[in-house]
C-alpha cells in the first residue's frame, strides 16, 4: 500500500519537468544525431540504440555491429547521440523519427512502426519507456535498465501501450541492481485474467546474462562503481546479441524452430529459465519480510509438548507509538498463551526511486517477549533453548534460512566472489530510547573476507516493574537485504575504486 502524498509526487514531477525542459532549452539544438549500420540487403526491421549517459555513440558501435550480426532479419541498427552525452526524451524522439525515416527510404516496402524497436542502457533505457505513449514502435529493449513504475511515472508511456519489451541485464552489473531486474520478472507471474499488465506480461521477457557487467553493455572499459566482469568484451557483446536474436524469433517473429535450425544450439531460451529461478529465490526473501518478527519471537519459545502458543505481531509505524507499545503475554487457559509482539518498519523515501514497487524497510524493529519471561508465564516443566538467543543469533538464523533458499548457483557465487556476512556480539543497551535510535554497527575485514554486523538489544529481567519485564528487543536486517547481499552488495566492497 502506497501512502506517499501526492504533493510529493506532484513536487518531484515538476523538479525532473524542470530538469528536463532547461536541457532542452539550453541546447543549441534538441535535433539528435544518427549512426545508422546498415545490413547488406534492405532492411525489413530497424533498431535505434540510445547510449547511456554520459557515453559516446562510438562505444556501441561494436555491439550495434554484433547485434546486427546476429539478427534474424535484415536490421538497420542506428545509434543516436545526444547534446552533451545525456539522453533525454527530446532528441530522442528526434532521433526515432530521423531513424524511421531514413530506414523506409532504403526499404523494399513501406515499413509500419510496429517494424521499429528502440533499446537503451542505463538511463537511456529510463527514457525510452516513454517514446511508446509518442510515437508507433513495435517493442522495447532495455539494457542495464528495467521497466520502471515510481512515483514519477516514468514508465507509464511503455505499460499503457502494452508492446514487446526485452530486459537484458548483465550478472555482474554493479550499476543496476539485479534484485531490481527480478522485479520486473516477478510482477508478471501469476497474473489474474483481465490484468492491465496481462498483455505486456505476455510479451515480455527477462535475461540476466552470466559473467556480463554494466559496462559491457557499451564498449566495456569499467565505469565507477561497476563490477569486475568475468567474460572477455567479444564473449559479453555475442550473448547481448544472441539475447536480442532469441527474443526477436522467439516473441517477435514467433519461428524459434527456424531460428534455431538456422543458429545452432541457442542459450536463448536457458537465460529466460536460469533468471526465472533466481525471481523465485528473490520472491521468498520478500515473503519473509512481513514475518521476520513473528518467526523471532517464535525462535523464543520454550519447547513443550504441553503448551501450545499463538504468536501474533501488530505493526505501529509512528515513532511515539512504536516507543510506547509493549509486547504482551495473555493466558488463554492453564496450557493455551498468546503472544503479541510488536514491530516498526523504517521504509525509505525517494521520489526519483524507479522501483516497480516501494523499497522493503532499511530497518526491522521488534519487540519481543523474552524466553525467560515465556517460561514464566508457562510455569510448567518447559524446556530452554539449546542456545542463548542473542539478537545476533536470531539474526543469523534468518539469515541463514535466506541462504537456504536461493540455488546452488548463487550460493557457489557469494562464496567464490562475495564477503561472508557474519552477526556478531549485540550492543547492549539500557533504556528504549537509545535502544531505538541506535543504528547497527558494520566492521569490513577485507583480509578475512567477511562483514561483521553489531546489533542493538535491550533486555530486562522477567520481574522488572513497570510492565517492563520480560522485554527482548532487537533490531534486524530485514530478509530481503540479507537477500540484497546475496545478489548484490556482497560484492560491492570488493569493486575496483574508480
Amino acid at each position: 500500500m502506497d501512502s506517499r502524498p501526492s504533493l510529493w509526487s506532484a513536487c518531484a514531477r515538476l523538479v525532473v519537468l524542470f530538469l528536463l525542459l532547461r536541457g532542452f532549452l539550453c541546447s543549441t539544438d534538441a535535433r539528435a544525431g544518427v549512426d545508422i549500420l546498415w545490413p547488406a540487403q534492405a532492411p525489413e526491421w530497424g533498431l535505434l540504440l540510445g547510449p547511456g549517459a554520459q557515453r559516446k555513440p562510438e562505444e556501441y558501435r561494436i555491439l550495434a555491429q554484433r547485434i546486427q550480426d546476429e539478427s534474424p532479419v535484415p536490421l538497420a541498427v542506428g545509434i543516436a547521440s545526444f547534446t552533451a552525452n545525456w539522453p533525454e526524451p527530446f532528441q530522442m524522439v528526434s532521433a526515432l523519427k530521423s531513424f524511421k525515416s531514413q530506414v523506409s527510404e532504403r526499404a523494399a516496402e513501406p515499413l509500419a512502426g510496429q517494424r521499429f524497436l528502440v533499446a537503451g542502457h542505463s538511463m537511456a533505457g529510463i527514457i525510452i519507456q516513454e517514446l511508446p505513449a509518442h510515437q508507433s514502435i513495435g517493442g522495447v529493449i532495455l539494457l542495464g535498465a528495467y521497466p520502471s513504475n515510481d512515483v514519477l511515472r516514468l514508465g507509464q508511456g511503455l505499460r499503457k501501450a502494452g508492446i514487446p519489451t526485452l530486459v537484458v541485464a548483465g550478472e555482474w552489473d554493479g550499476l543496476t541492481r539485479i534484485t531490481r531486474v527480478l522485479d520486473t520478472v516477478l510482477e508478471c507471474e501469476g497474473l489474474s485474467p483481465g490484468d492491465p499488465n496481462e498483455k505486456r506480461c505476455a510479451k515480455q521477457r527477462v535475461v540476466i546474462l552470466p559473467g556480463v557487467n554494466h559496462s559491457d553493455f557499451a564498449n566495456g572499459v569499467l565505469q565507477a562503481g561497476d563490477l569486475e566482469g568475468e567474460v572477455d568484451l567479444e564473449t559479453a557483446h555475442t550473448e547481448i546479441a544472441k539475447a536480442i536474436a532469441g527474443y526477436w524469433s522467439d516473441v517477435l517473429l514467433d519461428v524459434p524452430g527456424n531460428f534455431n535450425a538456422m543458429h545452432g544450439s541457442h542459450p536463448w531460451k536457458n537465460w529466460v529459465a536460469d533468471t526465472q529461478v533466481w525471481a523465485h529465490a528473490w520472491s521468498e526473501a520478500i515473503a519473509m519480510d512481513e514475518r521476520a518478527c513473528l518467526e523471532a519471537q517464535r525462535k523464543l519459545l520454550p519447547r513443550s509438548t504441553s503448551v501450545r502458543w499463538d504468536v501474533m505481531v501488530r505493526t505501529i509505524e509512528s515513532v511515539p507509538g512504536f516507543m510506547l507499545a509493549k509486547p504482551s503475554i495473555e493466558k488463554v487457559s492453564d496450557d493455551h498463551f498468546r503472544v503479541t509482539a510488536i514491530q516498526s518498519q523504517d521504509r525509505p523515501f525517494n521520489p526519483l526511486d524507479l522501483s516497480l514497487q516501494s523499497r522493503a524497510f532499511t530497518r526491522l524493529s521488534c519487540k519481543l517477549k523474552s524466553e525467560e519471561a515465556l517460561r514464566a508465564a508457562a510455569q510448567q516443566d518447559v524446556q530452554p533453548r539449546s542456545t542463548i538467543s542473542t539478537c545476533g543469533t536470531l539474526n543469523q538464523e534468518i539469515y541463514n534460512d535466506v541462504v537456504s533458499r536461493i540455488s546452488l548457483e548463487l550460493k557457489h557465487r557469494l562464496h567464490r566472489r562475495g564477503l561472508e556476512l557474519i552477526f556478531g556480539e549485540d550492543l547492549p543497551l539500557g533504556d528504549g530510547l537509545r535502544w531505538a535510535t541506535r543504528k547497527p554497527e558494520r566492521r569490513v575485514e577485507l583480509t578475512e573476507r567477511r562483514v561483521v554486523v553489531r546489533l542493538p538489544r535491550l533486555q530486562t529481567p522477567a520481574n522488572a516493574a513497570l510492565q517492563l519485564d520480560g522485554l527482548h528487543y532487537c533490531q534486524f536486517v530485514p530478509p530481503t537485504q540479507l537477500a540484497e547481499w546475496v545478489f548484490f552488495d556482497a560484492f560491492k566492497l570488493l569493486a575496483p575504486a574508480q
